[in-house]
């Protein structure tokens, strides 16, 4: 709930604002300071280690994937030439269907 006008018959107290002047007035000393900024410093250094940890394991998978679609376009190189391949023999064979049995082989020597 919020602050209203019946929220202290709901025994509903406000929220303190953690911005407020209250809480922005403690006072730290110099010891405290430089404990706080050591802390700080190490997270930093935490964090900027860890990115560099996951800089380099995209680096390793991009060069994974980078290798994979090589080997794929090789692949499908492959495929197309065997494809092309029987497509010429198929032809042949339509070509040697339709043509006497005396120029047979002729028709399949000008064909391959």
């Amino acid at each position: 709930h919020t602050w209203g006008p019946w929220s202290w018959a709901l025994g509903v107290k406000p929220r303190e604002d953690p911005l407020s002047l209250k809480t922005m007035a403690t006072t730290y000393t110099a010891a405290q300071v430089d404990a706080k900024m050591a802390e700080a410093n190490g997270r930093i250094a935490a964090l900027e280690l860890e990115q560099i940890a996951h800089a380099e394991a995209l680096a390793e998978e991009t060069a994974a994937r980078e290798a994979l679609a090589g080997d794929a376009d090789m692949m499908w190189i492959v495929v197309c030439g065997a494809l092309v391949f029987f497509m010429q023999a198929g032809f042949g064979m339509l070509e040697a269907g339709a043509v006497s049995r005396k120029n047979v082989q002729n028709i399949l020597f000008k064909n391959f």
